[in-house]
Parts: structure tokens; C-alpha cells; sequence
């Protein structure tokens, strides 16, 4: 930072403080004279329904006074009055590398747009000045405590911050577990939830009852953004390519892995590390986007439903398949849980059959191309025999193969006998969908690889596992 960058960030924030002061000096009149000041706009409440999921609701005229509404062509106060606006507005229009630091956007050509934007800046660091400390009465330190955040945002070129992931529709019995060294499930307070109301991407398509229905979080910490003031921090809180998706879906595999779960994520939080982008009352300043990263099923009233628990033991089992999948080089396994998350996402049968076989291909076929089925369907019922919980013997378990690959090769090639083969009979009497179970013996496939990853070498299965139960059953 040269002298004359600070000496103009000093001179910037001189003139925010003066605006600042006298809009609290402003507000306190019309206070004085029981002016009324409306509430934020689609102030949101937080409540808990009766599956234990959060709700929000926007009661109509609810919330905190937005005493920025104070200000404006109908309001009791004009900021065009307000002699250290026009002086700042002033300083920001002839000091272009101060401006395109501290707006967010392009500079207006047209002069009483470029002064409402400036205006913004002192009146939401008034208003955030009130309801942190309940007063109308200035205070310089209690201003640096608001301001200086702010100025790290548009000052600074390496932004910190923790990423928080809210995991739909999944209740967990604790507060909080440790995945790794920089990943955990955190429970969200009811301040966080608030304010995670609020953040949200026009277009996204985001259910407005799925959005809210997340208890707790998956946090990434210590990440770190590059950037050049406001403007450039909007273009990369808004940019999916901004964001550790491989990291977030390699989460939401292992969380299915273990629990089978239909869940998913909407939003995308940044909780920033002494810096701020916008504040709201009181509220923590978070900002992000929102996205559809879940299954359309959950359109459906998935919040009306009961949500599965994820208890403490499944979720230290979770951080260990977790750590296998995100810190995984082969590409093999990575192809092979993002075929799972598409598996969770899809709504067609026929869509799903197929990401799964893919996905236990990737696991378990060889470089030789003849009789890949066959030697899949051997090598499943070989690992069954290091997992009982995959259900059935090893012989049980190769005909089941046998049957979810007749009915993938049903829906590849269209035939009229696909609905017959969706369902198969494991018992006398008892039927499951071919689907189900076929995702059934990848996660536990995926299971067995996070505790032996050796075991994604198909020539150790064949060593040490296929020869030794053909041996067995020759002997037989």
C-alpha cells in the first residue's frame, strides 16, 4: 500500500465518519418527534416445526426499524440536505481509485444515481451503529468497531472467511463433530439462521420452503479470496467457480455413503473473518449465493416429512469416508461418487440404474474389456465376504449382480421386459427395486474402500478375495 493509498483511505474514512455522525444526529430528531420508521423489508422469523427442521415466515410488517427508510423523496429526512454526504460524494467522484473499491457497482453517469449509491455507504453504517449499540449518540470507537470491518472489505486484497454448507433435510444429535482439521458439522444459531434468510440469488430456482429446512452446517474453514474492493468481492460471492464444489460433493457422498439420506444443499454461506460486505441490523454479516444442489424430490413437501438422525457414532464414521473421498487422486473413485450424488439427484429409474453401474465399474471393472459385468458381478460378491452387512452369501449376492445388470441392459437397449426387471426377489416372498439395491452394494462397496483403500486395485480383489471363494465353492 503506497502513502498516497493510505492517505486517501484516511481522508475516505474521515468523511464516512462525519456522515455517519450526522445522520445520527439526524435520526435523532425525527426519534424525538416519534417519526415512524418502517422495518426491514421481508424480515424474516425463524421457528422450529414439529419434525425439528427450521421454518421461516415473513409476518407483514415485522422485524427491526430500517432506519435508512428515514432518508429518501418520501421520507422526514433528505440526504441532499446533508452537507458530509455531498462532501463525500464529491471526494468519490473525482478519486476513481477510492470509488471502484468501495461501490459495488460501475460508477453511475448519471449524478443523482452516483450520490444515492455514495448515500448508501454512511446510512448502513448508521443503521448498523444503532441496533449494535442501542443508541443515536456518536461514539468514534464504537464507529471504528463497524467501519473498520467495512474498509477491510474494500481495502484489502486477500480476503479470509469459513464457508458454511447448510445440509437439507438431515437432523443430527449434536451441536457440533470435527470431519478434519478445517472441516466440521456445526449447529447454526438462530442469529446465523436469520440472517442466512436473506441470502439468496435471483433465478436460482431455490424452493422458498426447501431453503429453509437445515439445522446444522457443513463448515469449511480458513479459505481465502483474492480481490480488488466490492465490486470484485460481488462477482466472486455470486460465481459458483469461486467455491470448493468437488470438496462440498465429495461431503454430501460421503453423508449419503453412511445414511442413505435424501438431502442436499441450496445456499452457499461466507461467514468473513473481520471484514464485512453488507450489514443487517444486527445480524451476523454473512453473504453467499443459493443454487439447486439437492434432489427435485425435496420440492415435493420434503419438509413436512421426518427427517432421518444422524447420531454422534455415523457421523465420526462420516469424517472418515469423508477424508477418503475429498482427498482421493484415483480418478476411478471420484468418478464413482459423483455418480452417486447424480444417482440421489435423478427422479427417472432408467437415469438412475445407470449412474449407479457406472459408478461400480469405476470401483471394480480391470482395463480388459471382455465380460465386464461378469467380473463385476464376481468381484461384488467376493467383497461380501469381508462385509456381512452387505446381506446374503457371497452366491446370493453374484445372482443379484446378475439380475441389476439384465436390468440396466433392459433400459440401455429400450426392452419391454425394463419394468418387469426393476424389482427382483432377494427371498421367498420379498422384493426390493433393483436400483435400491444396486446403490445399496456401491455405498458399501464405497465403505469397505474408505476402510482398505488398497482394495480399489481390482487384481488384490481377484488375489486375495475371488480365488479364495472359487476355491471354496470347488471344493464344495
Amino acid at each position: 500500500m503506497t502513502p498516497t493509498s493510505a492517505s486517501l483511505q484516511q481522508r475516505f474514512r474521515q468523511l464516512v465518519m462525519a456522515a455517519v455522525e450526522e445522520a445520527l444526529r439526524s435520526l435523532a430528531t425525527i426519534k424525538a418527534a416519534k417519526h415512524y420508521i418502517g422495518p426491514y423489508y421481508g424480515w424474516t422469523e425463524v421457528s422450529i416445526s414439529s419434525n425439528g427442521l427450521p421454518t421461516f415466515s415473513k409476518p407483514l410488517l415485522s422485524g427491526p426499524p430500517d432506519y435508512t427508510k428515514a432518508f429518501g423523496p418520501d421520507s422526514p429526512l433528505k440526504t441532499d440536505d446533508l452537507t458530509s454526504f455531498r462532501a463525500l460524494a464529491d471526494f468519490l467522484s473525482k478519486e476513481e481509485a477510492v470509488c471502484s473499491r468501495v461501490l459495488p457497482l460501475e460508477r453511475a453517469n448519471d449524478t443523482a444515481v452516483f450520490f444515492v449509491m455514495v448515500s448508501l455507504i454512511p446510512l448502513d453504517l448508521a443503521d448498523r451503529f444503532i441496533h449494535v449499540n442501542n443508541t443515536l449518540t456518536f461514539s468514534e470507537p464504537e464507529f471504528n468497531a463497524i467501519y473498520e470491518p467495512f474498509a477491510r472489505m474494500c481495502f484489502l486484497d486477500s480476503l479470509s472467511f469459513d464457508l458454511y454448507i447448510p445440509i437439507l433435510f438431515v437432523l443430527f444429535d449434536f451441536d457440533s463433530v470435527a470431519l478434519d482439521n478445517r472441516s466440521s458439522i456445526e449447529k447454526m444459531d438462530r442469529p446465523f439462521q436469520l440472517s442466512r434468510s436473506r441470502v439468496t440469488l435471483y433465478g436460482s430456482g431455490v424452493h422458498e420452503s426447501v431453503l429453509p429446512g437445515a439445522s446444522h452446517s457443513l463448515v469449511l474453514r480458513d479459505r481465502c479470496w483474492d480481490v480488488n474492493g466490492c465490486r470484485s468481492l460481488h462477482d466472486e460471492v455470486h460465481s459458483l467457480h469461486a467455491y470448493p464444489l468437488d470438496l462440498i460433493d465429495a461431503f454430501f457422498a460421503a453423508l449419503r455413503v453412511v445414511t442413505n439420506a435424501e438431502t442436499g444443499y441450496a445456499q452457499i454461506i461466507v461467514r468473513p473473518k473481520d471484514w464485512a460486505i453488507n450489514y443487517c441490523a444486527d445480524l451476523p454479516p454473512l453473504c453467499g449465493t443459493s443454487l439447486r444442489r439437492y434432489p427435485d424430490r425435496l420440492d415435493n413437501f420434503a419438509w413436512l416429512r421426518e427427517p432421518p438422525l444422524v447420531l454422534k457414532g455415523a457421523a465420526d464414521r462420516l469424517g472418515k469416508v469423508y477424508r477418503h473421498l475429498a482427498s482421493a487422486n484415483d480418478k476411478r473413485l471420484r468418478l464413482a461418487w459423483r455418480r452417486l450424488n447424480l444417482c440421489f439427484s435423478r427422479s427417472e429409474e432408467e437415469d438412475r440404474i445407470l449412474d449407479v453401474t457406472i459408478a461400480l465399474e469405476a470401483l471394480l471393472a480391470d482395463n480388459e474389456p471382455q465380460e465386464i459385468s461378469h467380473k463385476i458381478s464376481l468381484r461384488m460378491a467376493a467383497l461380501s465376504k469381508l462385509d456381512p452387512n452387505i446381506g446374503g452369501s457371497p452366491a446370493s449376492v453374484l445372482r443379484s449382480m446378475k439380475k441389476i445388470y439384465r436390468y440396466r441392459s433392459a433400459v440401455v437397449h429400450g426392452t419391454e421386459k425394463a419394468p418387469k426387471l426393476s424389482s427382483l426377489e432377494v427371498q421367498v416372498g420379498k422384493r426390493v427395486s433393483t436400483t435400491e439395491l444396486a446403490i445399496w452394494y456401491l455405498r458399501r462397496v464405497l465403505l469397505l474402500f474408505a476402510d482398505r483403500p488398497s482394495l480399489l486395485d481390482p487384481q488384490l480383489i481377484d488375489d486375495e478375495l475371488l480365488l479364495g471363494w472359487c476355491s471354496d465353492n470347488t471344493k464344495r
